[in-house]
């Protein structure tokens, strides 16, 4: 559900500005069979946690819960859909607390302010200043939840060996490991959010050349990106390496959320910051006409999903933002866009022909900071 709100005022003939608000109620995609589930790292107790091995494999004599951490979402599911959720109402199910939000983080009410001006400074009309600032939410769409069903409880998977078609499980079971890379996400996710703002000067020059030159940015906060939050501290990945080869660990053994490898959790924490010079000349009247663009700017970001969650954050340490900080990916220093010249002649014609001189628009980008391949 959402409201805006918009007045304009007209202070005098060089100044108006406008004023508005945007009202969001945001709530998180859920499915109807509430089967999701999610890792919480604030449920895991590391006194049920499980026992593992040196080679990385459970230790079952030890006991302990496999789906410790783990919580199921809305309240578990309802009864007229368990013929629609395998494993439903099963004890490993019922075993992990359904006490999370439906959609595994809470709704949110949210309001984006929004201002502008517009200023002629001189009495010709020929120049003006402008400015803006607006704040906008960008919801996450279904794409970060649909993996969640896939999480245990409600997946489940054995292996046996030397066993056969007709009676798999009389196989030999395989050794216990811990479960296999899933999906989950952070209970105190919030909405990411774009604070932009603009400035710029407009002036009509001679001939009828437009020149305008403007300082644009804007600042990302709360942006997506999805880490796994169980990857062993570097302490901890340096001290097994000092140990002689057969007393090392297996990777698994090391994780901090004992009977899980891989987490990777959505988390809204990651920021981004652009700056930006703009300068836009044209023509668009006259025997000739043209449009030139360029634009000098930079993008920082700590995370390089683009602020979406796209992608899995493999930085130097997933749980350290500021040492990922630094250009992104993305980051264009220099762009020059769309040339076009174009001339017309005719002293008698009222039609004139017009001949183009060059239309290819062309850019240039550099992380260096250089103009290349133009």
């Amino acid at each position: 559900m959402e409201g805006y709100g918009l007045d304009a005022w007209k202070i005098n003939r060089k100044l108006s500005i406008e004023f508005g608000v945007r009202y969001q109620w945001v709530q998180p995609t859920y499915t109807q069979q509430n089967n999701m589930a999610s890792f919480n790292p604030a449920l895991y107790d590391p006194s049920k946690a499980v026992t593992l091995l040196n080679n990385g494999l459970i230790d079952t004599t030890k006991g302990g819960s496999r789906f410790n951490g783990l919580w199921r979402s809305g309240g578990g599911v309802p009864e007229d859909q368990l013929g629609r959720v395998p494993l439903g109402n099963s004890a490993r199910v019922l075993g992990v607390p359904a006490t999370a939000p439906r959609g595994l983080y809470e709704s949110q009410h949210l309001f984006a302010p929004r201002f502008s001006f517009a200023y002629a400074p001189f009495n010709d009309n020929k120049t003006a200043i402008r400015g803006g600032f607006g704040m906008f939410y960008e919801k996450p769409e279904g794409n970060i939840v649909f993996s969640l069903v896939n999480v245990p409880p409600f997946l489940d998977s054995a292996q046996y060996q030397n066993g056969n078609l007709s009676n798999i499980r009389g196989g030999t079971a395989a050794a216990l490991a811990p479960f296999g890379p899933i999906e989950s996400i952070d209970p105190n996710m919030v909405l990411p959010r774009s604070y932009n703002y603009s400035l710029t000067i407009q002036r009509e020059l001679q001939n009828g050349i437009f020149l305008e030159v403007g300082y644009v940015g804007n600042q990302g906060r709360h942006l997506i990106r999805r880490p796994d939050i169980n990857v062993p501290s570097f302490a901890d990945q340096a001290a097994n390496a000092a140990l002689p080869t057969a007393q090392r660990k297996n990777f698994n053994a090391l994780r901090p959320y004992k009977g899980f490898s891989t987490i990777n959790t959505y988390l809204s924490d990651a920021n981004s910051r652009y700056n930006a010079l703009q300068i836009y000349v044209t023509k668009r009247k006259g025997q000739s006409t043209f449009n030139l663009g360029y634009t000098w700017s930079k993008v920082l970001t700590d995370t390089p999903g683009g602020g979406i969650g796209s992608g899995v954050d493999t930085g130097e340490d997933p749980g350290n933002r500021s040492a990922n900080y630094g250009p992104a990916d993305y980051d264009r220093r220099h762009i020059l866009w769309r040339a076009m010249f174009t001339a017309c002649r005719s002293s008698v014609n009222p039609m004139p022909s017009c001949a183009m001189r060059w239309a290819a628009g062309r850019r240039a980008a550099s992380r260096a900071g250089r103009l290349d391949n133009i």
